[in-house]
């Protein structure tokens, strides 16, 4: 075109829409120089004479002066006198233009050349918009690509039989294969992904799924359904992990209601006990006072034998109430604790009268250094299920032993109930899982938390379980604590504490509210 038109330059511009200016794509330099016009790559409109073919379709400048351009002064220092400027329209749309610059003082361009020139810039617009078309479709599809690519969901394209026929590499790593190609249900065997790929009509669908041990979560819909694009697309989120913090905090949810409602319990205990005393003072001093009248002696000792006992038992109920409300670690004989139990345990009918109880503590003191209701519970959870395993048996005994070596102490706990059978052996320490089925809502039984909180208050000790079981026999229980008993796990306690202040409801409802933020307080703590 340079030699065809015989000119000294040629500039070849696009048009900026945005920006209102033209953008110097290519430039051709007749000569060998060093070329000036690259020097001035964006033209704004108004600030150089050549901006004016913006409005127009072709544009002759000569002899012009330095005052007609606020850019491109030096073009003037290099003998340019003739400016011809074509503009590159299609459909009344301004695209860019073509600048050709020559140093003569005439045109040498015919109006032959001039009308090949007119036809020549109609193509080359055309050309020049479908290169600026694929140019924006490039961009775009390549955008999107990218959008797809980064995005953490995979995503998939099926057709009406579940032929993948577009993966995004997000997908591909969801399932650690290349996934295009193959059929979805080699992987997914789900009714509800068929269901909308092969119906006819529009559905959206969000459901979980599980695939070699991860979950899930799939939304779909038959929204595509294009008959060269596809059926039906696929957004697939990995939730393994945030099943495992749902998990997570339901369980610390458990515990915290757990100990929450056992430190009201404790609170309403010791209440009780500290009211009874009064009257039961009144009434043994009445009762002393018709003995030296000898009004009835055998008969007012039986009632101040009645009233001892009853003394007795709140004196218990009162020692273990406060012993279970203080959280700091104290040393205590584990015997002592053991006897306190089973002496609560005899507000129970059904173990009062009905179970046979074999008692073999240790002969000297198991003195130990530990949270005093880590151990009350974990001893009263472990009671509680040898005696209701044995509602039904035939035979009811209890046996309950402690020993010690020069490196562990045991507690061994035995019933004749209905045992456990050998394929949910390993399942009993898992929050909520029971075979107790409560008889009402209020029942306490059936809730699946005891061992759940025997095992998580005595592991933080070095604790370790063996449990013996035949069904139709009964079951053995056995404690192994180690002497060098470990610190405890400071987030235990601090929430324990916590739960157990004055603080304690507002700091449940709290951490239910923002659970995710207080696992995130107790790691950092810890």
């Amino acid at each position: 075109m340079q030699i065809f038109f015989d000119a000294d330059a040629v500039n070849f511009f696009i048009y900026d829409s945005k920006n209102d200016a033209l953008n110097l794509v290519h430039s051709f330099l007749k000569t060998g120089e060093k070329n000036i016009f690259e020097d001035h790559p964006i033209l704004k409109r108004g600030e150089d004479f050549a901006t004016e073919i913006i409005n127009r379709k072709l544009v002759m400048y000569q002899n012009l002066s330095r005052d007609s351009t606020k850019i491109r002064n030096e073009i003037f220092e290099h003998d340019f006198n003739i400016f011809l400027e074509i503009g590159l329209s299609v459909r009344e749309k301004f695209i860019g233009a073509i600048e050709f610059v020559y140093k003569t003082d005439e045109l040498p361009i015919n109006d032959k050349k001039l009308q090949i020139l007119d036809t020549l810039s109609q193509q080359i617009a055309i050309e020049v918009e479908n290169f600026l078309l694929i140019s924006e479709l490039k961009e775009a599809e390549e955008k999107y690509r990218t959008f797809i690519h980064l995005t953490p969901a995979g995503l998939i394209v099926l057709d009406e039989n579940l032929n993948i026929l577009f993966a995004s590499e997000n997908a591909n790593k969801i399932f650690n294969k290349n996934l295009e190609g193959k059929n979805l249900e080699e992987f997914i065997n789900s009714s509800i992904v068929e269901e909308i790929c092969r119906n006819a009509s529009v559905i959206d669908k969000t459901f979980e799924v599980e695939y070699k041990g991860k979950q899930f979560l799939i939304s779909i819909s038959s929204r595509l359904n294009d008959p060269k694009l596809g059926k039906c697309i696929a957004i697939i989120n990995d939730i393994t992990e945030l099943k495992r913090l749902q998990e997570e905090k339901r369980k610390i949810e458990a515990k915290l209601w757990q100990e929450y409602r056992l430190a009201g319990i404790g609170r309403l205990a010791g209440g009780i006990a500290h009211n009874l005393r009064n009257p039961l003072a009144v009434l043994n001093l009445g009762l002393q006072s018709l003995k030296r009248k000898g009004v009835e002696p055998e008969q007012v000792d039986r009632l101040l034998k009645q009233v001892e006992r009853i003394n007795q038992i709140v004196e218990n109920l009162s020692l273990k109430t406060k012993e279970e409300v203080e959280k700091s670690k104290k040393r205590f004989d584990l015997n002592e604790l053991i006897k306190r139990e089973l002496e609560t345990l005899e507000f129970d009918q059904f173990y009062k009268h009905q179970v046979e109880k074999k008692i073999e503590l240790c002969p000297k003191p198991i003195v130990i250094e530990a949270v005093y209701s880590d151990f009350s519970n974990a001893i009263s959870h472990i009671l509680r299920n040898a005696i209701d395993a044995m509602m039904e048996s035939e035979k009811k005994i209890l046996g309950v032993r402690t020993w010690e070596d020069e490196e562990k102490i045991y507690i061994e706990i035995s019933d004749t109930g209905i045992g456990i059978p050998d394929d949910i052996k390993d399942k009993i320490f898992e929050p909520f899982f029971t075979t107790k089925i409560p008889e009402n809502f209020t029942e306490l039984k059936g809730v699946g938390l005891g061992l759940t909180i025997t095992y998580q208050n005595l592991k933080i000790y070095g604790a370790d379980f063996e449990i013996d079981s035949k069904v139709g026999e009964g079951t053995n229980f056995k404690v192994i604590i180690p002497k060098k008993i470990c610190k405890c796990n400071l987030t235990m306690i601090l929430y324990r504490y916590i739960l157990r202040s004055h603080i304690g409801p507002f700091f449940f409802s709290f951490f239910y509210a923002d659970i995710d933020f207080s696992l995130t307080v107790f790691d950092e703590i810890h």
